[in-house]
């Protein structure tokens, strides 16, 4: 507070008056008012000008003592649009509230950052990052309002492959239809001579679509891009890159894509590496999934493990669920029915308070294999009728497991010709009719 006063050329006597009138208190460095309407008043009775260089004042001040979030609002305050400095501040108070492990606020600082970028470029670009935090913290919808505003600006090629991919990721939450797959890969054909880790990220992102989408067969076509790709970028990408090509061998078993994947090495790679896993949840899960499909049990607990670590240390819950929905698929596979029960349902809460329907499908049909297990008819039912409610492409393998499901349980009250009904539903989702 002093030292605002000392840049404004007054002292602290200056608030005497006001102290001895009961108005203002003052609280070591902090200044109260005696009611929030005798603060408005005092703000606004202030001529614009002096208001400005009050806080370009208090601005300086924080800056001084290294509060550079404070320091950003209040350098706001007084500047115009396209003020490089004001960018600048809040640019670094969103990495320093990520420091900290809060996105949230890094989301905002971010979105103030587009509001004062210098160019049209910068602004997107700001939006683009935001979008990607809200996206983590699982506010879906003001993702979409942040890629919306970025796609209003001119930009370059360059910004407008990254507004693609984080409108496609904002798709990829509820929906697993080819054309989101199709979307990361032209933003990252487009990409990938400038930013080749980004477009590597497209298109790992791509095969997890369409490994979850279950309706595509060149999905390791993709992965083997990505990790020729991710080689000219560093280890830790062709490590994802090939994470991702080893899972889409194991879901589209193609003897055309095969490759020597050693899944336990790059994952655990991975895992040695960082504390953090910058593509989709879905990736995460396709990965895991795959470990559990092989048979690498112990490996998809550890993966499973570091997935929720890394979770916590950016503070991404989107991607929490992922850790949950992978136990209660290894659950499944050890008959161990109430504990996938419990981590299923976990699972499909964690997500869909993120707004991630593609993730609460996969643990609604692994929620509907566990009710099956135990021959509970009313909650599988409920389950089935939470998944069927879900809109939008959602998957086909949580479809068919959970019809499966239903077949099974009518077939254990006896009911054949119900039964039939449901696996053949069933078989029809699993093998789509063409033409």
């Amino acid at each position: 507070l002093e030292a605002a006063l000392e840049d404004l050329g007054l002292s602290i006597e200056v608030l005497r008056p006001a102290q001895k009138a009961g108005i203002v208190l003052l609280r070591g460095e902090r200044l109260d008012f005696a009611h929030p309407l005798v603060r408005a008043s005092a703000f606004w009775s202030v001529p614009k000008e002096l208001r400005s260089r009050a806080h370009a004042a208090i601005a300086r001040a924080f800056a001084a003592r290294g509060q550079v979030e404070r320091s950003a609002f209040h350098a706001s305050q007084h500047a115009v649009r396209r003020d490089e400095t004001v960018a600048r501040l809040f640019t670094q108070s969103a990495r320093i509230a990520l420091d900290r492990g809060d996105s949230t606020a890094a989301a905002h600082h971010e979105e103030m950052a587009a509001d004062y970028g210098p160019t049209d470029d910068a602004s997107a670009r700001h939006l683009a990052r935001a979008a990607a935090l809200w996206m983590s913290v699982g506010e879906l919808a003001r993702a979409k309002v942040c890629v919306e505003r970025a796609a209003d600006f001119s930009v370059s090629d360059r910004v407008t492959c990254e507004i693609a991919y984080q409108r496609a990721r904002t798709r990829l939450a509820v929906d697993l239809s080819p054309e989101v797959a199709q979307e990361m890969r032209a933003a990252a054909d487009q990409c990938e001579a400038d930013t080749p880790y980004r477009a590597v990220l497209m298109l790992v992102d791509a095969v997890a679509c369409q490994v979850l989408g279950g309706c595509t067969d060149d999905s390791a076509e993709i992965a083997q891009h990505a990790v020729r790709l991710a080689r000219t970028v560093s280890s830790h990408a062709e490590a994802l890159a090939a994470a991702a090509l080893g899972a889409a061998n194991v879901f589209e078993g193609s003897p055309s894509a095969r490759s020597d994947i050693d899944l336990i090495a790059v994952t655990s790679l991975l895992i040695g590496q960082t504390q953090e896993f910058a593509a989709s949840p879905q990736l995460a899960l396709v990965i895991g999934d795959s470990l559990v499909h092989q048979g690498h049990v112990d490996q998809a607990l550890r993966w499973a493990q570091w997935i929720e670590d890394c979770a916590d240390t950016v503070g991404d819950r989107a991607l929490v669920a992922v850790p949950s929905l992978i136990r209660a698929t290894v659950s499944i596979g050890q008959g161990d029915l109430t504990e996938a029960a419990r981590d299923a349902g976990a699972a499909a809460e964690l997500a869909a308070r993120c707004e991630q329907q593609t993730l609460a499908a996969r643990a609604f049909g692994v929620l509907a294999e566990a009710d099956a297990g135990h021959g509970s008819y009313d909650s599988a039912f409920e389950t089935a009728a939470r998944l069927f409610g879900l809109p939008g492409e959602v998957g086909r393998a949580a479809r068919v497991q959970t019809l499966t499901m239903l077949g099974n349980l009518e077939l254990q009250r006896g009911r054949a010709s119900s039964a039939f009904a449901w696996l053949s539903a069933a078989n029809d989702d699993a093998v789509p009719q063409v033409g």
